[in-house]
């Protein structure tokens, strides 16, 4: 589907990391924040873990460094990551180069790159080719640290989201025509509350399972 024929095309962002209670929902709610203050309505932001164990609430220092910013955590629950979502989003963006692996075997390998090397699919102005490995680290795991490693990894994760929002709405005004990004539209709209019920090597609960 060409975007200029039809600029209200959703686009979906899917944020990924291990157990979907610390990185990945923090980076959502920051996402979506950021959508609303740029105007991006046509953005929709969801987030998933490669060894999430379903319907977990939130870290708690991410609910806290959340609120500290009017950010909401609260009624999050955790999903596992399944080929379903990994085909409803546009850009699938992971926290570390190991959770790529989870992606690309749900089949979404062509359209996701680590946070912190999103314009290896979705290039901007400035950028080279935006081929080769992922030379990056991505995101520090705070799961288990005390509230000032959440705090950090919220500074960083606002970064990089402000980074991702830029190239994003860049490219809705060219069209969806750059980088590497699936054309927005082609996804289809996951079941809720579908796919495994604990993804392999998951553990359960925010005492159990990094994110």
């Amino acid at each position: 589907m060409d975007r200029k024929d039809h600029p209200d095309t959703p686009f979906h962002l899917l944020f990924v990391c291990t157990g979907n209670t610390c990185r990945s929902p923090m980076a959502e709610v920051v996402a979506r924040k950021a959508a609303e203050r740029r105007g991006l309505t046509q953005l929709e932001v969801r987030s998933a873990g490669v060894a999430a164990f379903p319907g977990m609430g939130a870290a708690g220092g991410a609910i806290r460094a959340s609120r500290r910013r009017g950010l909401d955590l609260e009624g999050h629950r955790s999903r596992p990551l399944d080929p379903e979502l990994v085909a409803w989003a546009d850009l699938v963006l992971t926290m570390s180069p190991s959770h790529l692996g989870g992606v690309v075997a749900a089949g979404g390998g062509d359209h996701a790159a680590v946070i912190t090397n999103v314009q290896r699919v979705l290039p901007g102005p400035g950028d080279g080719s935006g081929d080769g490995p992922d030379p990056t680290g991505g995101v520090p795991d705070p799961f288990g640290g005390p509230d000032e490693l959440y705090e950090v990894t919220m500074e960083e994760l606002e970064r990089l989201v402000d980074e991702v929002m830029d190239r994003i709405e860049a490219s809705l005004r060219m069209g969806g025509e750059s980088g590497g990004a699936r054309n927005p539209g082609q996804g289809t709209e996951p079941g809720e509350g579908e796919g495994p019920s604990r993804s392999k090597g998951g553990e359960s609960g925010e005492e159990g399972a990094s994110s």
